[in-house]
């Protein structure tokens, strides 16, 4: 396992973070424990996953198994859970206290190595969030913090609060990314995109949805298996199959598929692995339900892509956005 700093800090992340959203459907209570001793050292969860922090209060039951001081373990405050009342979600300073309290109490833990903003509300002013960011920091209840979906708009303006405030830089940000969801990742025309301004200002990207849904497994080639996430999800967001399933989108996936049988790289983990070497990203989180997709996925770590390899995705990912035209 490849071990990064994260952003300007001095804390050392895995390249591949153990990610928590489902969790608590997960039949298999000793993924976590076999993903550390295959070196992961980054578990990031949320106070938003599960029911009433079910997720959290999970991982703080598994996180027993495992030594505090290796760990390096990030959560996340901004949509709370349920339709409570409107000080139960939101970046808020009354709200933030009380949700990084109660993640404290549920994780069973002193103190939260990074702290992250699971996006902007559009109400508190940045200000306020930069000040309460900072009385978090100084009681020690957060190492570190980082933001969460902020676009670079919002992004700079936030860091320009803590300019004037004098509050840290955060040393993260976590947005969407793969090779055939750019988000707010890339430059785009005149759009500065979140990995050069981490270049600029110091913070890391730590990204999720590297295999973009599971497209880049090549799973979805034939349709939506029974069983698989998307079948699960579709039900209740039809969204997601026209979001995922775009013609553009498959065909540019049966040419990633067609590349990865010529460099005899299974398409997962070409997929994984150019994510975790673009330079601006320090970790990628997986999603794993079993022991099986781990080990698949933990194969990508130790993967170099030649550059003709990452060339041949590069002319891939052009044809793709052309055929979006330039929409990504």
């Amino acid at each position: 396992m490849q071990f990064r700093k994260l952003g300007r800090s001095g804390m050392q992340v895995s390249a591949f973070a153990y990610g928590t959203m489902l969790e608590h459907k997960n039949a298999d209570a000793t993924l976590l424990r076999q993903a550390f001793d295959a070196g992961i050292n980054f578990i990031d969860t949320a106070d938003s996953y599960g029911e009433k922090g079910e997720v959290e209060s999970l991982l703080g039951k598994r996180l027993r198994d495992l030594p505090r001081d290796e760990v390096v373990l990030a959560t996340k405050c901004r949509w709370g859970y349920g339709a409570q009342g409107p000080n139960r979600r939101g970046l808020s300073r009354k709200h933030m206290v009380h949700a990084c309290d109660a993640s404290l109490k549920r994780l069973g833990v002193e103190f939260i190595d990074l702290y992250q903003l699971h996006g902007y509300d559009g109400v508190t002013p940045l200000e306020e969030i930069a000040a309460t960011i900072d009385r978090l920091l100084r009681q020690g209840k957060i190492l570190y913090w980082g933001l969460s979906n902020f676009n670079s708009t919002f992004t700079l303006k936030m860091l320009k609060a803590c300019d004037e405030l004098k509050v840290e830089y955060p040393v993260s940000h976590q947005p969407e990314y793969s090779m055939l969801q750019p988000g707010l990742v890339e430059d785009h025309g005149k759009y500065v995109g979140l990995a050069s301004l981490g270049q600029e200002f110091g913070y890391g990207l730590v990204v999720y949805s590297p295999l973009c849904g599971g497209m880049l497994t090549g799973k979805y080639a034939n349709g939506i298996p029974a069983g698989s996430r998307l079948d699960v999800h579709v039900k209740d967001h039809p969204s997601w199959k026209d979001r995922l399933l775009k013609p553009e989108r498959v065909a540019a996936v049966e040419k990633l598929a067609e590349l990865s049988k010529r460099v005899e790289i299974p398409l997962g983990r070409l997929a994984l692995a150019w994510v975790i070497q673009r330079p601006a990203v320090n970790a990628a989180i997986l999603g794993v339900s079993n022991a099986a997709q781990l080990a698949d996925n933990l194969a990508a770590a130790d993967l170099v892509l030649t550059p003709d390899v990452v060339s041949a995705i590069e002319k891939i990912r052009d044809e793709y956005k052309a055929a979006l035209h330039g929409q990504w």
